[in-house]
């Protein structure tokens, strides 16, 4: 067997060494869409977390006085009462095809 012919029973994966994608879509729109906002919130949190840590020289122990209250309980990051808005909080709902019952615009009511 020559090189071409080991090379096309190695499988798909070109460069990769036959390996397939790390991750495929999980098959649903709405826990993929979910994870994303979940990823999304959880960026957003470090990245808020990061910033105060640097521009105030915070450690962590900092951080923990001013995101949790005196029982140890965390709280969403907020400034003048205004919270940080959270994406995991929009409800995921599909789309469903209405067909025929989307008025037509062009059909005159009698």
């Amino acid at each position: 067997m020559d090189s071409s012919e080991r090379r096309n029973t190695e499988g798909v994966g070109g460069r990769h060494g036959g390996q397939q994608e790390q991750r495929e879509g999980t098959g649903s729109v709405a826990v993929d869409a979910k994870r994303a906002f979940s990823k999304l919130k959880h960026y957003t949190w470090w990245r808020i977390v990061r910033m105060m840590r640097t521009r105030h020289r915070w450690k962590w122990k900092d951080v923990r006085r001013w995101l949790t209250d005196p029982t140890g309980r965390w709280h969403p990051i907020s400034a003048d009462g205004i919270e940080l808005f959270n994406p995991e909080a929009i409800p995921i709902v599909r789309y469903r095809y209405r067909g025929n019952q989307i008025p037509n615009p062009w059909v005159q009511a009698a």
